[in-house]
């Protein structure tokens, strides 16, 4: 058996009346619609209508309104249904009020809760609900006269009122993005008071203490608009879109935070080819997968309408569907035991050994019955292997048997290594199992940025991507690749590629500026390829590190971020240090200060 052909990857044309791009807007997905509103063109004209886009059918919608702003910010809350839009810079001739609901059910704004303690008038800020969806929280912005607020202001959403307790000190910025996870406020990116660009700086508010702090990560600085978005609690994608005045055209960049873990993977890097010749302008999350939307290139960008769609699977990238759960570590840790011991099996499953067929895995029917479709297809059909009680499948038995262990245990082992978690992919992918295919995706974006990642485990995850279609994962390996092909072509996994492979590889790592063409080489000679209309030299052969591990030695942040040292006293100096164990000596240690001996935004 071969895997499926993957699912096309391309941009896909939007119906209705497309609206046109409007700079300091604002897209919010809602389930199955995305709510955009306001910006303004390059003449400054406002846009008061609502647009919504249908995601089940790709169909724009226009209600006709007359709140035009810029600069606002938009959340949905779900229990009401409803838009909160908050701030930003109306029309002079229309003066409306800071804070607005739009009720998505009846496609209206409804009225105003009181103005009682409300921020100051301002724009450009950030906003975002509490994790129980409770409460609102808006920090920083600009006011009339372009100075970054540092403060923090809390809106409850059962009272309709601003708390009395705020507003809290927190950081300068504006064009920032934040989100509550637990009870911390995490703020990333945005401009602060000298008008610099904080992109190695995540800043947190500790709402239970009052305290803030900061994590500084050392990585490359990427030019473009960083688009932060949640991606589950945890994670926090950024994606790099062109800046909306850059004349070129650059490929996006998609990373992502970790929280929980406190690290930071590149997800997606390169010229990835259904990307090109679009200028991408939106970026949301719509279910477990990442969408883009903007319009071709053309010579003349002003009357761009946001005419395409195109969606990138969250499991391609590497992450792990928040659908997929943990399984249970008692049974889990049961099931491993059971699979081990080997008792009470009823069923043996054979693969390939060093060009020979393994001893036999043993294993209990009532388990692959459960688990895996094709041995129940394979049962069904009455063939020799439901009769005889065994079933050869003829790939290495270091594949087979992790994926029998997954069948047992759902997670794969985490001492595997890339040969056999790559190759789990493969087996994946031939019987469809979505959760292992997802598992083996993330476990290989983590390989993938360690530093332990040599030339010939690039190649050979190459090699695997291309076999079982994984289009996301083969570019970005290709990227690194190509950076490197000097050093590349003389490692052992090179010289082992099967012929059609190396020369796809050849082909492809061909277009890239590092490789130079020259039709007189002739190279792969051994493979058997010998007349070629072009080969392959290198441009240099000084040792380049591979950009991902680059990345991950100076962007890793600690497994692990310590909870802030308890003040005994609200009113302790804020110069007091917070002290972290972290392995990692180019990681920053934070500063944190208690603000205010006031109550918490909890309590």
């Amino acid at each position: 058996m071969t895997p499926e052909p993957p699912t096309p990857i391309q941009p896909c044309l939007t119906s209705g009346d497309h609206p046109l791009f409007r700079v300091k807007s604002s897209a919010t997905p809602v389930e199955d619609l995305l709510f955009l509103f306001g910006g303004f063109d390059e003449d400054d004209a406002l846009d008061s209508n609502i647009y919504l886009l249908d995601l089940t059918t790709d169909r724009w919608t226009t209600h006709h309104d007359t709140v035009p702003r810029e600069g606002h910010s938009s959340v949905y809350h779900q229990p009401s249904g409803q838009i909160i839009v908050f701030g930003g810079v109306p029309d002079e001739a229309v003066q409306r009020e800071q804070l607005m609901f739009y009720d998505l059910r009846v496609n209206q704004w409804v009225a105003s809760p009181s103005s009682v303690h409300e921020p100051r008038q301002r724009g450009r800020h950030a906003a975002c609900l509490s994790e129980d969806g409770t409460k609102m929280f808006i920090s920083g912005g600009l006011d009339d006269s372009l100075r970054p607020y540092d403060d923090l202001y809390c809106f409850d959403l059962a009272t309709r009122l601003w708390l009395t307790t705020g507003p809290r000190t927190f950081i300068s910025r504006f064009d920032h993005f934040m989100t509550c996870m637990g009870n911390k406020i995490y703020s990333f990116g945005g401009l602060n008071s000298d008008m610099n660009h904080v992109n190695a700086v995540i800043s947190w508010f500790d709402l239970e203490t009052n305290t803030t702090g900061e994590i500084r990560i050392q990585k490359d600085s990427m030019a473009g608009d960083h688009v932060y978005l949640l991606s589950t609690p945890e994670v926090v994608l950024d994606a790099v879109i062109p800046l909306w005045t850059a004349g070129e055209h650059p490929e996006p960049c998609i990373g992502c935070y970790d929280l929980s873990r406190l690290r930071y993977n590149v997800l997606l890097l390169g010229a990835f080819t259904p990307l090109k010749d679009f200028r991408w302008r939106h970026v949301f999350r719509h279910g477990e997968t990442l969408c883009l939307l903007g319009y071709p290139l053309v010579d003349t960008e002003t009357d761009a309408r946001l005419s395409h769609i195109i969606r990138l699977s969250l499991c391609d990238l590497g992450m792990r569907y928040p659908s997929f759960e943990e399984p249970d570590l008692t049974l889990a840790s049961d099931f491993t035991q059971f699979f081990d011991d080997a008792q009470w099996t009823d069923f043996e499953i054979t693969a390939m050994a060093n060009d020979r067929v393994s001893a036999p895995i043993r294993a209990h029917r009532a388990i692959l019955l459960a688990r895996w479709p094709h041995f129940r297809r394979v049962m069904a059909s009455g063939m020799l292997e439901a009769n005889t009680g065994m079933l050869h499948v003829p790939e290495p038995v270091e594949w087979v048997h992790g994926l029998v262990r997954y069948l047992y245990t759902n997670h794969i082992g985490s001492e595997d290594l890339v040969d056999v978690i790559s190759g789990i992919l493969v087996l994946a992918n031939v019987y469809a199992l979505d959760h292992l295919r997802s598992l083996c995706l993330a476990k290989m974006y983590d390989y993938t940025y360690s530093s332990r990642f040599t030339f010939d485990d690039y190649v050979q995850l190459w090699e695997r991507a291309s076999l079982s279609n994984e289009l996301i994962l083969k570019h970005n390996v290709l990227q690194v690749i190509q950076l490197n092909w000097g050093k590349v072509v003389r490692c052992a996994a090179f010289a082992h590629l099967a012929r059609e492979l190396l020369l796809e590889l050849t082909l492809e790592a061909s277009g890239h500026e590092s490789v130079i063409l020259s039709a007189s080489h002739t190279l792969l000679e051994k493979q058997g390829i010998t007349k070629m209309s072009s080969t392959l030299a290198f441009t240099s052969d000084v040792p380049m590190e591979p950009v991902t591990r680059r990345m991950i030695d100076t962007v890793h942040i600690p497994e692990q971020l310590l909870e802030p040292i308890q003040f005994s006293s609200p009113s302790r100096s804020p110069s007091a240090e917070i002290t972290y164990l972290t392995p990692v000596q180019r990681m920053d240690v934070g500063r944190a200060s208690p603000l205010s001996s006031a109550s918490s935004f909890l309590h």
